[in-house]
């Protein structure tokens, strides 16, 4: 089943793991209950981080962090009796937002047991009831700050009896956030008035989807009373938005999963800007609470278009050259490192994501197996020194049937194709300059075309071209040329090289460099 959305690395928004410790300044529970006051301190794990502050990482998930000002709200239950204390502020925040704490008094009338209900990003409906309210408001703009104020979250502590030992208190998010990226790949600037994504076709709803009404969730039986779901999730940002041409703008939202979808059915997206309406089809996706998604469109001045990976299925191999040159395609085709390749900082800073190459010795061998045909190679590279035929990718053998990309002569890049003689296609204008990252793409088509993609955009293409001839090759290396001794050695440094067997599409290949930013 293909997904409607991109999901990079299993995003899971499931917050807030324990109390680590707490302090009791009164622990008697019987008759008066004025001066009960409990500090809870609330510590979350590394891998999710915590709460409001919400930031996007470079693998596209969500990092949440406390931050000063934040408040949540409480609903004690002791039988039949149901208090509730608003706005309890977050203290002494911590290890970068990680941990804080939360100081209130146990309201008069609750006695051992109760249970302790904690709410954020959403009010009570009305005092001491334990039913709250998450509210919309169409003027909020859709950005990262709104999402962080929507994304309501709870906690829960049952039957408690003792409040020198209280149990762990484990927030949770009550939906799932979607982020869409919508890039404008054409030529003129497009106004952007409204978003939609529609279920009602097929009757999937959306709670928080209604702009006159809210929903009501019950913190006690963990269910809505009412959800006010609609067949349309909008994202429709107040006074209207301009995707500036070349660029793109992203829109979060909040939502809560509502079915398990059908994979034959599809969602309807409907795009209001400035000439008119597009509309498009994509698949079904099931969706799950506390999850993290992301929907890549493309914008092209007429048409909307969904940014899609290519499917892993194709890859025939894969090296992310995260600590190491393995293949995580599942082919087994690893790497070696042959002289001067060292770990450094990728393009986005990542320590030990990427390998530099020394210009003396240095290259990596990637073994004999068998490629060829239509194919192609996506990477990201880094030149530090501009040498004339020095490769980037070489994948040939003794008998000269390469398929190599190398520099020619400044900021251009050959690509040869031995299989019939000699093909040499030339690049101008790839690099972004000495030093600096760019992401390249190199396809060979079934339909004789060459395309050459920079920064996940054509740079050119050429006609009439032979596949590369599909055999087993003895010499494939990165950073060297299989013509040992008369071309240098690559003096720069490359990541996150990928190699399928069937020439990507321009969506694919925008999807790939959009994902690896």
């Amino acid at each position: 089943m293909k997904n409607i959305l991109t999901y990079i690395g299993i995003a899971s928004l499931i917050l807030l793991t324990g109390c680590a410790n707490h302090e009791v300044t009164e622990q008697d529970l019987s008759g008066k209950t004025s001066e009960r006051t409990l500090t809870l301190t609330a510590s979350m794990p590394t891998e999710s981080n915590t709460r409001v502050t919400m930031t996007e990482n470079d693998e596209g998930n969500l990092s949440l962090a406390w931050k000063a000002g934040d408040k949540i709200s409480l609903c004690f239950v002791s039988g039949s009796t149901v208090k509730t204390v608003s706005d309890v502020p977050i203290t002494n925040i911590r290890e970068e937002g990680k941990t804080a704490d939360f100081t209130f008094a146990i309201p008069e009338g609750i006695t051992t047991p109760f249970s302790l209900y904690g709410i954020y990003g959403a009010g009570f409906k009305a005092d001491n009831s334990s039913v709250v309210e998450l509210r919309y408001n169409e003027a909020d703009e859709f950005t990262l700050d709104y999402a962080s104020v929507r994304s309501a979250m709870r906690f829960a502590l049952s039957d408690i009896t003792d409040v020198s030992s209280l149990p762990s208190a484990s927030f949770e998010l009550l939906g799932s956030m979607m982020k869409v990226s919508i890039r404008n790949t054409s030529e003129t600037d497009t106004d952007v008035f409204s978003f939609l994504i529609i279920g009602g076709k097929y009757d999937y709803e959306w709670t928080y989807g209604s702009q006159s009404e809210y929903a009501e969730y019950d913190l006690v039986s963990s269910s809505y009373v009412t959800d006010n779901a609609e067949s349309v999730l909008g994202f429709m940002p107040h006074d209207g938005k301009t995707i500036k041409a070349g660029t793109e703008e992203i829109f979060y939202r909040c939502f809560v999963p509502t079915e398990t979808p059908d994979s034959e059915k599809t969602f309807t997206i409907m795009f209001n800007h400035n000439d008119g309406t597009a509309m498009c089809e994509l698949p079904y996706k099931e969706f799950v609470k506390g999850k993290y998604y992301r929907l890549n469109l493309i914008w092209d001045g007429t048409n909307l278009k969904r940014c899609a990976m290519p499917s892993a299925s194709d890859l025939i191999a894969y090296w992310p050259m995260d600590g190491n040159v393995n293949d995580v395609s599942g082919n087994k085709h690893h790497g070696t490192i042959v002289g001067g390749v060292t770990p450094i900082k990728d393009h986005k800073g990542n320590a030990g994501s990427a390998y530099l190459f020394n210009g003396t010795d240095g290259y990596i061998d990637v073994g004999d197996w068998e490629n060829g045909g239509a194919m192609s190679f996506a990477f990201w590279v880094r030149i530090d020194e501009y040498r004339n035929y020095s490769r980037l990718l070489d994948f040939g053998g003794p008998d000269a049937f390469d398929v190599y990309v190398c520099l020619d002569k400044g900021s251009k890049v050959e690509v040869f194709n031995g299989s019939s003689g000699t093909e040499t296609y030339s690049f101008a204008d790839v690099f972004s300059g000495i030093g600096l990252w760019d992401y390249l793409c190199i396809s060979f088509g079934s339909d004789g075309i060459l395309k050459f993609y920079k920064n996940g955009l054509l740079l050119g293409e050429c006609t009439g071209i032979s596949k590369p001839i599909k055999k087993i090759r003895e010499e494939q290396y990165f950073g060297k040329s299989t013509y040992s001794g008369s071309d240098p050695l690559l003096k720069g440094a490359l990541d996150d090289v990928r190699m399928y067997n069937r020439a990507l599409t321009a969506e694919e290949v925008l999807a790939l460099y959009l994902s690896t930013l």
